[in-house]
Protein backbone atom coordinates (compact mmCIF):
# COMPACT_ATOMS: atom_id res chain seq x y z
CA UNK A 1 0.00 0.00 0.00
CA UNK A 2 1.15 3.33 -1.07
CA UNK A 3 2.22 5.85 1.94
CA UNK A 4 -0.26 8.44 2.31
CA UNK A 5 2.30 11.23 2.89
CA UNK A 6 3.43 10.13 -0.79
CA UNK A 7 0.00 10.42 -2.20
CA UNK A 8 -0.97 13.73 -0.49
CA UNK A 9 2.26 14.82 -1.81
CA UNK A 10 1.20 13.85 -5.61
CA UNK A 11 -2.36 15.43 -4.86
CA UNK A 12 -0.45 18.80 -4.05
CA UNK A 13 1.90 18.35 -6.74
CA UNK A 14 -1.08 17.83 -9.44
CA UNK A 15 -3.01 20.77 -7.70
CA UNK A 16 0.12 23.04 -7.55
CA UNK A 17 0.76 21.94 -11.18
CA UNK A 18 -2.92 22.72 -12.55
CA UNK A 19 -2.64 26.10 -10.66
CA UNK A 20 0.90 26.80 -12.55
CA UNK A 21 -0.42 25.97 -15.48
CA UNK A 22 -3.76 27.97 -15.17
CA UNK A 23 -1.90 31.01 -14.50
CA UNK A 24 0.74 30.74 -17.31
CA UNK A 25 -2.66 30.19 -19.89
CA UNK A 26 -3.86 33.67 -17.72
CA UNK A 27 -0.65 35.68 -18.37
CA UNK A 28 -0.34 34.43 -22.10
CA UNK A 29 -3.87 35.94 -22.67
CA UNK A 30 -3.25 39.23 -20.84
CA UNK A 31 -0.14 39.49 -22.80
CA UNK A 32 0.22 37.85 -26.33
CA UNK A 33 -3.68 36.98 -27.11
CA UNK A 34 -4.90 40.72 -25.99
CA UNK A 35 -6.36 40.69 -29.50
CA UNK A 36 -8.81 37.88 -28.57
CA UNK A 37 -10.60 40.32 -25.46
CA UNK A 38 -12.66 43.15 -25.56
CA UNK A 39 -12.61 43.86 -21.75
CA UNK A 40 -16.44 43.85 -19.63
CA UNK A 41 -16.27 46.81 -19.10
CA UNK A 42 -20.02 47.39 -18.54
CA UNK A 43 -21.84 46.36 -15.17
CA UNK A 44 -25.43 46.35 -14.88
CA UNK A 45 -27.10 49.22 -12.97
CA UNK A 46 -31.06 50.37 -11.20
CA UNK A 47 -31.38 53.28 -12.55
CA UNK A 48 -29.12 53.93 -15.82
CA UNK A 49 -29.66 50.65 -16.69
CA UNK A 50 -25.62 50.03 -17.06
CA UNK A 51 -22.79 51.66 -16.29
CA UNK A 52 -18.18 51.94 -17.22
CA UNK A 53 -17.07 49.68 -14.06
CA UNK A 54 -14.82 52.64 -12.26
CA UNK A 55 -11.29 51.97 -12.17
CA UNK A 56 -11.62 49.01 -14.67
CA UNK A 57 -8.53 49.07 -17.24
CA UNK A 58 -8.02 46.61 -20.27
CA UNK A 59 -7.48 46.52 -23.89
CA UNK A 60 -10.18 46.93 -26.63
CA UNK A 61 -9.97 45.36 -30.28
CA UNK A 62 -12.54 45.90 -32.39
CA UNK A 63 -11.98 49.20 -33.92
CA UNK A 64 -8.83 50.04 -32.82
CA UNK A 65 -5.80 48.15 -30.22
CA UNK A 66 -5.30 50.32 -27.26
CA UNK A 67 -5.38 50.11 -23.65
CA UNK A 68 -8.46 52.11 -21.83
CA UNK A 69 -8.23 53.22 -18.65
CA UNK A 70 -11.69 54.15 -16.37
CA UNK A 71 -11.43 56.65 -13.92
CA UNK A 72 -12.39 56.02 -10.14
CA UNK A 73 -15.84 56.99 -10.98
CA UNK A 74 -16.54 55.36 -14.19
CA UNK A 75 -16.09 57.50 -17.19
CA UNK A 76 -13.48 57.79 -19.43
CA UNK A 77 -11.43 61.03 -18.28
CA UNK A 78 -8.65 61.73 -15.60
CA UNK A 79 -9.53 61.83 -12.41
CA UNK A 80 -11.69 65.31 -11.65
CA UNK A 81 -12.13 66.60 -8.01
CA UNK A 82 -16.00 67.21 -7.45
CA UNK A 83 -15.70 70.83 -6.43
CA UNK A 84 -14.01 72.79 -9.63
CA UNK A 85 -10.69 74.26 -9.09
CA UNK A 86 -10.50 77.63 -8.73
CA UNK A 87 -10.93 80.11 -11.53
CA UNK A 88 -12.12 76.92 -13.82
CA UNK A 89 -14.95 76.83 -16.14
CA UNK A 90 -16.02 73.43 -16.53
CA UNK A 91 -18.13 71.93 -18.88
CA UNK A 92 -19.91 68.43 -19.09
CA UNK A 93 -20.17 66.59 -21.96
CA UNK A 94 -23.12 63.81 -22.26
CA UNK A 95 -23.16 61.49 -24.91
CA UNK A 96 -23.28 57.50 -25.83
CA UNK A 97 -20.09 55.84 -27.48
CA UNK A 98 -19.07 58.08 -29.75
CA UNK A 99 -18.08 60.89 -27.02
CA UNK A 100 -16.95 57.26 -24.46
CA UNK A 101 -14.68 57.45 -27.53
CA UNK A 102 -12.85 54.23 -26.38
CA UNK A 103 -11.70 53.62 -30.14
CA UNK A 104 -9.18 56.60 -30.00
CA UNK A 105 -6.30 57.25 -27.15
CA UNK A 106 -7.86 59.67 -24.61
CA UNK A 107 -6.12 62.67 -25.78
CA UNK A 108 -7.63 62.39 -28.81
CA UNK A 109 -11.59 61.94 -27.23
CA UNK A 110 -14.04 64.96 -28.71
CA UNK A 111 -13.86 65.98 -25.16
CA UNK A 112 -9.92 66.22 -24.87
CA UNK A 113 -9.93 68.23 -28.48
CA UNK A 114 -13.02 70.17 -27.06
CA UNK A 115 -11.14 71.03 -24.12
CA UNK A 116 -8.27 72.51 -26.15
CA UNK A 117 -10.49 73.97 -28.35
CA UNK A 118 -11.75 76.50 -25.88
CA UNK A 119 -9.41 77.00 -23.87
CA UNK A 120 -8.19 80.03 -25.66
CA UNK A 121 -12.21 81.41 -24.99
CA UNK A 122 -11.85 80.80 -21.05
CA UNK A 123 -8.22 82.32 -21.12
CA UNK A 124 -9.93 85.88 -22.38
CA UNK A 125 -11.64 86.09 -18.67
CA UNK A 126 -8.69 84.68 -16.93
CA UNK A 127 -10.21 81.47 -16.18
CA UNK A 128 -8.44 78.00 -17.34
CA UNK A 129 -11.36 75.32 -18.75
CA UNK A 130 -12.01 71.74 -18.08
CA UNK A 131 -14.53 69.99 -20.10
CA UNK A 132 -15.61 66.55 -18.39
CA UNK A 133 -16.24 63.09 -20.34
CA UNK A 134 -19.46 61.42 -19.50
CA UNK A 135 -19.91 59.57 -22.50
CA UNK A 136 -21.09 55.60 -21.87
CA UNK A 137 -21.55 53.14 -24.53
CA UNK A 138 -24.49 52.64 -25.74
CA UNK A 139 -26.39 55.30 -23.60
CA UNK A 140 -29.94 56.94 -24.81
CA UNK A 141 -31.22 60.78 -24.48
CA UNK A 142 -33.20 59.21 -21.20
CA UNK A 143 -29.84 57.35 -19.61
CA UNK A 144 -27.80 60.30 -20.64
CA UNK A 145 -30.15 62.62 -18.86
CA UNK A 146 -30.37 60.64 -15.71
CA UNK A 147 -26.47 60.59 -15.78
CA UNK A 148 -26.50 64.72 -15.30
CA UNK A 149 -29.15 64.31 -13.10
CA UNK A 150 -27.60 62.01 -10.74
CA UNK A 151 -23.49 62.37 -11.72
CA UNK A 152 -22.50 64.96 -13.86
CA UNK A 153 -24.63 67.54 -11.78
CA UNK A 154 -22.56 67.14 -8.63
CA UNK A 155 -19.18 68.36 -10.84
CA UNK A 156 -20.89 71.41 -10.79
CA UNK A 157 -21.03 72.28 -14.32
CA UNK A 158 -21.23 75.32 -16.12
CA UNK A 159 -21.96 74.17 -19.54
CA UNK A 160 -23.57 70.84 -20.34
CA UNK A 161 -23.23 69.34 -23.71
CA UNK A 162 -25.44 66.66 -25.22
CA UNK A 163 -24.22 64.90 -28.10
CA UNK A 164 -27.04 63.44 -29.90
CA UNK A 165 -26.23 60.75 -32.50
CA UNK A 166 -29.42 60.77 -34.97
CA UNK A 167 -28.22 57.64 -36.52
CA UNK A 168 -30.01 55.74 -33.34
CA UNK A 169 -30.57 58.53 -30.58
CA UNK A 170 -34.63 58.74 -31.78
CA UNK A 171 -35.43 55.23 -32.64
CA UNK A 172 -33.86 54.12 -28.96
CA UNK A 173 -35.77 56.57 -27.08
CA UNK A 174 -38.72 54.31 -27.92
CA UNK A 175 -38.83 50.86 -26.15
CA UNK A 176 -40.89 49.07 -28.68
CA UNK A 177 -37.43 50.04 -31.44
CA UNK A 178 -34.89 48.90 -28.98
CA UNK A 179 -34.37 45.59 -27.31
CA UNK A 180 -31.86 47.34 -24.70
CA UNK A 181 -32.93 47.19 -20.96
CA UNK A 182 -32.79 50.85 -20.27
CA UNK A 183 -34.80 53.33 -18.37
CA UNK A 184 -36.74 55.12 -20.78
CA UNK A 185 -39.47 58.08 -20.65
CA UNK A 186 -42.78 57.49 -21.74
CA UNK A 187 -45.90 59.27 -22.78
CA UNK A 188 -48.80 58.53 -20.86
CA UNK A 189 -51.51 60.84 -21.80
CA UNK A 190 -49.68 64.37 -22.62
CA UNK A 191 -47.31 63.40 -19.33
CA UNK A 192 -43.87 62.30 -19.91
CA UNK A 193 -42.93 59.86 -17.09
CA UNK A 194 -40.03 57.57 -16.38
CA UNK A 195 -40.53 53.69 -17.19
CA UNK A 196 -38.06 51.96 -14.82
CA UNK A 197 -39.24 48.24 -16.22
CA UNK A 198 -36.10 46.99 -17.43
CA UNK A 199 -34.98 46.73 -13.90
CA UNK A 200 -37.13 43.39 -14.36
CA UNK A 201 -34.81 42.13 -16.46
CA UNK A 202 -31.47 42.91 -14.44
CA UNK A 203 -29.73 39.77 -12.55
CA UNK A 204 -29.88 39.99 -8.99
CA UNK A 205 -26.57 38.69 -7.55
CA UNK A 206 -27.99 39.24 -4.23
CA UNK A 207 -29.64 36.46 -4.87
CA UNK A 208 -27.53 34.10 -6.11
CA UNK A 209 -26.07 30.97 -4.93
CA UNK A 210 -22.57 31.39 -3.25
CA UNK A 211 -21.08 29.28 -6.39
CA UNK A 212 -22.70 31.28 -9.41
CA UNK A 213 -21.08 34.21 -7.72
CA UNK A 214 -17.75 33.05 -7.80
CA UNK A 215 -18.42 32.36 -11.17
CA UNK A 216 -19.43 35.68 -12.35
CA UNK A 217 -16.99 37.27 -10.38
CA UNK A 218 -13.72 34.95 -12.03
CA UNK A 219 -15.60 35.31 -15.60
CA UNK A 220 -15.19 39.50 -15.09
CA UNK A 221 -11.69 39.10 -13.72
CA UNK A 222 -9.70 35.99 -15.51
CA UNK A 223 -9.27 36.13 -19.04
CA UNK A 224 -9.45 32.18 -19.49
CA UNK A 225 -12.75 31.97 -17.47
CA UNK A 226 -13.89 34.68 -19.58
CA UNK A 227 -12.42 32.99 -22.87
CA UNK A 228 -13.98 29.47 -21.93
CA UNK A 229 -17.54 31.31 -21.28
CA UNK A 230 -17.55 32.96 -24.19
CA UNK A 231 -17.11 30.31 -26.65
CA UNK A 232 -19.56 28.42 -24.51
CA UNK A 233 -22.06 30.66 -25.12
CA UNK A 234 -21.47 31.06 -28.86
CA UNK A 235 -21.38 27.11 -29.24
CA UNK A 236 -25.20 27.23 -27.85
CA UNK A 237 -26.10 30.55 -30.05
CA UNK A 238 -25.19 29.12 -32.76
CA UNK A 239 -26.78 25.57 -32.27
CA UNK A 240 -29.79 27.03 -30.67
CA UNK A 241 -30.40 29.09 -34.49
CA UNK A 242 -30.05 32.50 -32.52
CA UNK A 243 -27.05 34.11 -33.85
CA UNK A 244 -28.13 37.63 -35.17
CA UNK A 245 -31.58 37.10 -34.12
CA UNK A 246 -33.57 40.73 -34.66
CA UNK A 247 -36.50 40.80 -32.65
CA UNK A 248 -38.02 44.01 -33.29
CA UNK A 249 -41.01 44.79 -36.18
CA UNK A 250 -40.77 48.57 -37.21
CA UNK A 251 -43.26 47.79 -40.24
CA UNK A 252 -42.80 49.88 -43.12
CA UNK A 253 -39.79 51.51 -42.14
CA UNK A 254 -36.29 50.19 -41.80
CA UNK A 255 -34.65 51.50 -38.82
CA UNK A 256 -31.30 52.53 -40.56
CA UNK A 257 -33.08 54.77 -43.23
CA UNK A 258 -36.32 55.87 -41.44
CA UNK A 259 -33.97 58.62 -39.91
CA UNK A 260 -33.31 60.49 -43.33
CA UNK A 261 -37.68 61.32 -43.66
CA UNK A 262 -40.15 62.53 -41.97
CA UNK A 263 -41.66 59.48 -39.86
CA UNK A 264 -44.46 57.28 -41.89
CA UNK A 265 -45.00 55.37 -39.00
CA UNK A 266 -46.38 55.25 -35.27
CA UNK A 267 -43.45 53.93 -33.88
CA UNK A 268 -41.28 56.39 -35.28
CA UNK A 269 -43.20 59.08 -34.66
CA UNK A 270 -43.57 58.05 -31.39
CA UNK A 271 -39.60 58.21 -31.17
CA UNK A 272 -39.55 61.33 -32.52
CA UNK A 273 -42.17 63.06 -30.20
CA UNK A 274 -40.47 61.22 -27.26
CA UNK A 275 -37.28 62.71 -28.21
CA UNK A 276 -38.28 65.80 -28.75
CA UNK A 277 -40.11 66.17 -25.29
CA UNK A 278 -36.62 65.10 -23.72
CA UNK A 279 -34.65 67.95 -25.46
CA UNK A 280 -37.04 70.23 -23.66
CA UNK A 281 -36.82 68.77 -20.51
CA UNK A 282 -33.30 68.31 -20.40
CA UNK A 283 -32.98 72.23 -21.26
CA UNK A 284 -35.12 72.87 -18.49
CA UNK A 285 -33.34 70.97 -15.54
CA UNK A 286 -29.73 71.84 -16.80
CA UNK A 287 -30.93 76.15 -16.62
CA UNK A 288 -32.09 75.40 -13.64
CA UNK A 289 -29.15 74.50 -11.88
CA UNK A 290 -27.92 77.53 -13.49
CA UNK A 291 -26.22 76.52 -16.28
CA UNK A 292 -25.91 76.57 -20.52
CA UNK A 293 -27.14 73.76 -22.52
CA UNK A 294 -25.88 72.96 -25.93
CA UNK A 295 -26.78 70.03 -27.96
CA UNK A 296 -24.81 68.78 -30.33
CA UNK A 297 -25.73 66.61 -33.34
CA UNK A 298 -22.63 64.00 -34.28
CA UNK A 299 -22.48 62.84 -38.22
CA UNK A 300 -23.67 59.80 -39.71
CA UNK A 301 -21.50 57.65 -41.87
CA UNK A 302 -23.60 58.26 -45.02
CA UNK A 303 -24.31 61.83 -44.40
CA UNK A 304 -19.55 62.29 -44.34
CA UNK A 305 -18.56 59.76 -47.10
CA UNK A 306 -16.39 61.72 -48.66
CA UNK A 307 -17.61 59.29 -52.02
CA UNK A 308 -20.56 61.50 -53.47
CA UNK A 309 -21.47 59.20 -55.74
CA UNK A 310 -21.64 56.88 -52.67
CA UNK A 311 -24.08 59.48 -50.86
CA UNK A 312 -26.04 60.65 -53.96
CA UNK A 313 -27.10 57.12 -54.62
CA UNK A 314 -27.80 56.44 -51.18
CA UNK A 315 -30.05 59.46 -51.21
CA UNK A 316 -31.66 58.53 -54.51
CA UNK A 317 -32.48 55.46 -53.38
CA UNK A 318 -34.13 56.74 -50.39
CA UNK A 319 -36.10 59.13 -52.38
CA UNK A 320 -34.88 62.20 -50.63
CA UNK A 321 -34.07 65.71 -51.17
CA UNK A 322 -30.72 65.64 -48.31
CA UNK A 323 -29.28 62.79 -45.63
CA UNK A 324 -29.75 66.20 -42.88
CA UNK A 325 -33.18 65.69 -41.43
CA UNK A 326 -32.84 64.53 -38.21
CA UNK A 327 -29.99 67.43 -37.92
CA UNK A 328 -32.31 70.09 -39.13
CA UNK A 329 -34.97 68.84 -37.40
CA UNK A 330 -33.32 69.10 -33.98
CA UNK A 331 -31.85 71.99 -34.66
CA UNK A 332 -35.09 74.06 -35.91
CA UNK A 333 -36.58 72.45 -32.24
CA UNK A 334 -33.67 73.68 -30.63
CA UNK A 335 -33.67 77.28 -31.99
CA UNK A 336 -37.55 77.65 -31.35
CA UNK A 337 -36.86 77.08 -27.98
CA UNK A 338 -33.49 79.47 -27.44
CA UNK A 339 -31.27 76.18 -27.21
CA UNK A 340 -27.95 76.97 -28.51
CA UNK A 341 -27.26 74.41 -30.85
CA UNK A 342 -24.13 72.63 -32.83
CA UNK A 343 -25.18 70.83 -35.98
CA UNK A 344 -21.80 68.96 -37.32
CA UNK A 345 -23.37 66.96 -40.18
CA UNK A 346 -22.96 69.75 -42.79
CA UNK A 347 -20.00 71.45 -42.25
CA UNK A 348 -18.15 67.59 -41.84
CA UNK A 349 -20.05 66.50 -44.85
CA UNK A 350 -18.05 69.69 -46.83
CA UNK A 351 -14.88 68.68 -45.26
CA UNK A 352 -14.22 65.29 -46.24
CA UNK A 353 -16.00 66.31 -49.69
CA UNK A 354 -13.20 69.36 -49.97
CA UNK A 355 -10.52 66.79 -48.88
CA UNK A 356 -11.26 63.62 -49.76
CA UNK A 357 -10.74 62.33 -45.86
CA UNK A 358 -12.57 59.63 -44.19
CA UNK A 359 -13.67 60.52 -40.66
CA UNK A 360 -14.78 57.44 -39.24
CA UNK A 361 -12.65 54.19 -39.16
CA UNK A 362 -9.62 52.96 -40.27
CA UNK A 363 -7.62 51.70 -37.46
CA UNK A 364 -8.13 47.71 -38.27
CA UNK A 365 -8.60 45.73 -41.03
CA UNK A 366 -12.23 44.70 -39.61
CA UNK A 367 -13.32 48.19 -39.06
CA UNK A 368 -11.75 49.99 -42.38
CA UNK A 369 -11.69 53.77 -43.23
CA UNK A 370 -15.79 55.27 -44.06
CA UNK A 371 -17.36 52.65 -40.71
CA UNK A 372 -17.80 52.64 -37.43
CA UNK A 373 -17.11 55.48 -34.91
CA UNK A 374 -15.03 59.15 -35.30
CA UNK A 375 -11.10 58.60 -35.53
CA UNK A 376 -8.78 60.95 -34.07
CA UNK A 377 -9.43 63.20 -37.26
CA UNK A 378 -13.36 63.21 -36.89
CA UNK A 379 -12.63 63.77 -33.15
CA UNK A 380 -10.66 66.79 -33.70
CA UNK A 381 -12.50 68.56 -36.49
CA UNK A 382 -16.00 67.57 -35.05
CA UNK A 383 -14.90 69.06 -31.82
CA UNK A 384 -13.10 72.19 -33.26
CA UNK A 385 -15.96 73.16 -34.68
CA UNK A 386 -18.06 73.17 -31.40
CA UNK A 387 -15.28 75.00 -30.23
CA UNK A 388 -15.65 77.98 -32.50
CA UNK A 389 -19.43 78.10 -31.98
CA UNK A 390 -19.63 78.05 -28.36
CA UNK A 391 -16.43 80.49 -28.00
CA UNK A 392 -19.02 83.44 -29.99
CA UNK A 393 -22.16 82.56 -28.65
CA UNK A 394 -21.65 80.83 -25.15
CA UNK A 395 -22.62 83.41 -22.18
CA UNK A 396 -20.56 81.35 -19.68
CA UNK A 397 -17.60 81.64 -22.02
CA UNK A 398 -18.03 85.59 -22.28
CA UNK A 399 -19.03 86.14 -26.36
CA UNK A 400 -16.65 87.36 -28.62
Amino acid sequence: MRPRSTSRARLWLVAGSLVLALAMTEVGLRLAARWLFIDNFIAPDPVLGWVIRPGFGGWVTDENNLWVQINSEGFRDRERSIAPPPHTLRVAVMGDSFIHGYFVPLEQTYSSFLEQGLAPCAARSDRQVEVLNFGVLGYGTTQELLTYRYRASRYSPNIVVLAVFTQNDIYDNHAALSTEPAPRYVFQGDELVLDNSFRTQLPAPSKWPLRRRLFEYLTTHSRTIWLLNSTNGRIHEYLDGREGERTIDVGPEVLDTAIYRPPVDSEMREAWKVTEALLLKFSEEVRANGAEFWIVTLSNTIQIDPDLAKRRAFQDRLGVDSLFYPDRRIAALAKAHGIPVVSLAEPLSEYTAAHGTYLNGGKTREVPFGEGHWNEVGNRIGADLTAKQMCTESGALGRE
